[in-house]
C-alpha cells in the first residue's frame, strides 16, 4: 500500500490532464534505487473518454489488468475509473501473490473479467486486513460507477490504511458503497446547478 500511494498519485495527476494510461501494471511500476515507485509507459495513453480500442480494433492494455469495460472490446469509451480498477489489480497480486484471474487463453482472461468476480483477498491469505481488503473491492468493482470516482480518491484510502486510520472503503463495500458515491455524486451535481443559477 506504501509503494502504491504514490502511483496512485501520479497517476492522478495524468487524469487532472486529461490522460487516461490504460496500461497499470506491475511491470510499469518501476521502483528507483531510491526505494520510490515511479509509474511509466505512457505509451497507451488517450483522453479520457476515448474509445476502449485502438484504430486497429485491438484492444488497448495488457489482459490480465484490464478492466470489464476494457474487456468487453467495443467501442465503450474508457475514463479514470479503468486505471483505478488495474491498479486495484495491481494491489490484489501484490497482496496474494497471484493475479485475480487467470485463464488458457487471451478470450478466456477476458471472458473471466467480464463475467466473474476474483476470489476474496482471504481465499490466498490466511490474514488480512479488512481495510486494505475493502480498498481492493472498490477499486476491483466491476461496475465503473461503483469504483474510486479516480486514482486521487485511492491514493488517499491507501495512504490512510498505511496511517492506520479508517479507509473510505472499510463498510462502504457493495451496494453500500455505490449508494454513497451516487448520492455524493448527485449532491456535487446539485450544488454546481444551484451555483450556475446565482
Amino acid at each position: 500500500c506504501a509503494l502504491l500511494a504514490p502511483v496512485a498519485r501520479a497517476i492522478s495527476v495524468a487524469h487532472e490532464i486529461g490522460l487516461v494510461h490504460r496500461d497499470v501494471k506491475p511491470s510499469n511500476i518501476l521502483i528507483h534505487k531510491d526505494g520510490r515507485a515511479l509509474i511509466a509507459d505512457f505509451g497507451l495513453a488517450k483522453g479520457d473518454g476515448d474509445p476502449g480500442l485502438s484504430l486497429t480494433g485491438e484492444p488497448i492494455g495488457t489482459p490480465y489488468y484490464m478492466s470489464p469495460e476494457q474487456a468487453q472490446m467495443s467501442q465503450i469509451r474508457v475514463d479514470r475509473r479503468t486505471d483505478v480498477y488495474s491498479l486495484g489489480v495491481t494491489l490484489y497480486e501484490g497482496l496474494a501473490g497471484r493475479r485475480p484471474f487467470e485463464g488458457d487463453s487471451l478470450m478466456h482472461v477476458l471472458d473471466a473479467i467480464r463475467s466473474q468476480s476474483p476470489l476474496p483477498l482471504r481465499r490466498h491469505l490466511n490474514r488480512v486486513d479488512s481495510g486494505v481488503e475493502a480498498v481492493v473491492d472498490v477499486a476491483m468493482s466491476p461496475r465503473a460507477e461503483d469504483r474510486y470516482s479516480d486514482a486521487f480518491e485511492l491514493a488517499s484510502d491507501l495512504e490512510s490504511f498505511v496511517r492506520g486510520d479508517a479507509t473510505r472503503a472499510a463498510g462502504k463495500r457493495g451496494g453500500e458503497w455505490a449508494a454513497f458515491r451516487r448520492a455524493l455524486s448527485s449532491a456535487q451535481r446539485h450544488s454546481a446547478i444551484e451555483y450556475r443559477s446565482r
